[in-house]
């Protein structure tokens, strides 16, 4: 059996990442699977819950799910579980403190050896920071997820910096698990329409916002609209982003709060969007850079994540470009055999029956 951790209040990444599990599970050698789906204190929405829900047949016999409100829930199935079924947690588990609890039990349990970590940032392996009490934090964390099976990173720059921090062998560069159809994409073309500037795709402090609105603040006279989603991260930061927005852009600024279905978020960005802007030094946002790159967009990135898709051979601004760039330029599209270059390097980088193939050989040694 797999059993899977997932954290519940990730409504934007994680029911699409356990439909894409139900999808691949005999392709993956399978048989059963329990998704284990946080929810402390009782805090996801209604409409949270009842998204999770609709993934699951109540006459499916091999995939299941349990919504978890207190850390008794997750100590039942781990007492219960085989000695031979892997553990995937996506992302961590929070509080820290449970977290480790639920490391301890696999650990005098002897099942660490059947763990596997997927990150969906360095951090959930590796804090980047060096004062005492992160220095200590990450020794504790390397204790654990040193017997892990496989720590799976999701971009170069992320395994690079693990690796340059851990040393052991259990590390692995892999993108997320992908199924089923992709939505239709289109290369953005040209239209007298206000340029649709993007300033990254959540409402997290490291995403920097303010100094992406400094680059683009001298553009503001010009025809565009910029355009922040700020679905999810911190609600007060959230509120100085709009404010600031809002003083500087004016009724040029838009911005979102509100999760739309991913088909629907694609089908915007595909339409609206030409310029996408992340002043992020972390890796985040990679799906819509995702999104933006097969429709064509430009994107103007920093860090982790303009060295991540350098990396794999794809073009990309700098946010140092825009200080260069007059508004002509930064409106002319991209030319189609750059365009051409990146969708091949993004094909071949997230070809699904690659990534099935290495997620079966990670899975395979330790299922019944």
């Amino acid at each position: 059996m797999l059993v899977h951790f997932y954290i519940g209040s990730y409504v934007h990444l994680s029911p699409k990442n356990i439909s894409n599990y139900i999808q691949q599970r005999e392709s993956l050698g399978v048989d059963k699977q329990i998704f284990l789906i946080s929810n402390p204190h009782n805090k996801l929405s209604e409409a949270s819950i009842k998204t999770y829900q609709s993934l699951f047949n109540e006459n499916d016999m091999v995939n299941s799910f349990m919504i978890w409100k207190t850390p008794i829930e997750v100590f039942r199935v781990l007492i219960n579980i085989h000695k031979n079924d892997t553990i995937i947690f996506h992302s961590i588990v929070d509080h820290f403190i449970l977290r480790y609890l639920i490391y301890l039990i696999l650990f005098c349990s002897r099942r660490l050896k059947n763990v596997i970590l997927i990150c969906w940032n360095l951090s959930d392996a590796f804090v980047p920071l060096f004062s005492f009490k992160i220095k200590l934090y990450n020794i504790f964390n390397w204790f654990f997820i040193k017997r892990f099976k496989k720590v799976v990173l999701i971009s170069k720059e992320d395994k690079e910096l693990f690796e340059s921090y851990y040393s052991g062998n259990n590390s692995a560069l892999l993108p997320l698990l992908r199924a089923g159809q992709e939505p239709e994409y289109r290369k953005y073309q040209k239209t007298d329409a206000p340029l649709g500037i993007m300033v990254s795709h959540s409402g997290w402090e490291h995403n920097n916002h303010l100094k992406s609105f400094k680059l683009i603040e001298r553009f503001k006279e010009e025809n565009i609209v910029v355009v922040c989603p700020l679905c999810y991260g911190s609600q007060s930061y959230i509120n100085k982003i709009i404010s600031v927005g809002k003083q500087i852009f004016g009724d040029k600024f838009i911005y979102f709060t509100t999760l739309a279905p991913y088909e629907e978020y694609v089908q915007y960005l595909n339409q609206e969007i030409a310029i996408y802007i992340t002043a992020a030094q972390v890796q985040t946002g990679i799906g819509t850079v995702n999104v933006l790159l097969r429709s064509g967009a430009k994107v103007f990135a920093e860090g982790n994540i303009l060295d991540s898709y350098r990396s794999m051979g794809i073009t990309m601004g700098t946010t140092k470009d825009l200080l260069d760039l007059n508004y002509a330029e930064l409106k002319s599209p991209i030319d189609d055999n750059t365009y051409k270059d990146n969708m091949n390097a993004l094909s071949e980088f997230y070809d699904p029956h690659t990534i099935l193939e290495k997620y079966k050989e990670i899975l395979k040694a330790d299922l019944i």
